[in-house]
């Protein structure tokens, strides 16, 4: 259960802010691909991959007050850094998690850089790999799922590849 709660808290005192419930879906989903420690499972929706879970999961820190939510035409999620650290101090001090959070702030931070249409069409090559489709095949889902995201393929897989190379795809 502290698990996620623990990942997400660690995620966020990286970035310290998300802006959009989009772009904080798909980093999640990216970096689960990324071997990161994300449990919530996702399903492929209007957006790209959603995942209940992990909405439910933010909404919970919201209302205990370790994330500060703003809604201002988009939802920002902001960390609150001091009861944040407290609760991530307990959960290791008293070894309720066993989670091992990776050290690759840099490319949390560098999905975050990046636009939440640009994410969505990133996440959902990332989640249509996962569901077994073939190179070929993705682009033809995309071309059929994401028409008006189309035109920028090309660059998602590029971006893909230049962070597989640099972070290294964890099993």
């Amino acid at each position: 259960m502290y698990e996620n709660i623990y990942s997400l808290l660690k995620l966020m005192h990286s970035v310290n802010s998300i802006c959009g419930r989009k772009k904080f879906q798909k980093i999640v989903k990216i970096l689960q691909n990324f071997g990161f420690p994300f449990e919530q499972r996702f399903v492929f929706h209007l957006y790209g991959p959603y995942s209940q879970e992990l909405q439910n999961d933010i909404d919970m820190m919201v209302e205990a007050g370790l994330l500060k939510e703003n809604f201002d035409g988009a939802y920002t999620y902001e960390i609150n850094r001091e009861k944040a650290e407290e609760v991530i101090d307990y959960l290791e001090k008293n070894k309720m998690v066993s989670t091992v959070f990776p050290e690759k702030s840099d490319l949390i931070r560098e999905l975050n850089e990046q636009e939440p249409s640009f994410l969505e069409l990133v996440s959902t090559i990332i989640y249509l790999s996962e569901m077994g489709y073939e190179r070929e095949k993705i682009r033809e889902k995309i071309r059929e799922l994401k028409s008006h995201l189309f035109d920028r393929y090309d660059d998602a897989i590029n971006f893909i590849e230049e962070l597989e190379r640099k972070y290294k795809k964890q099993p």
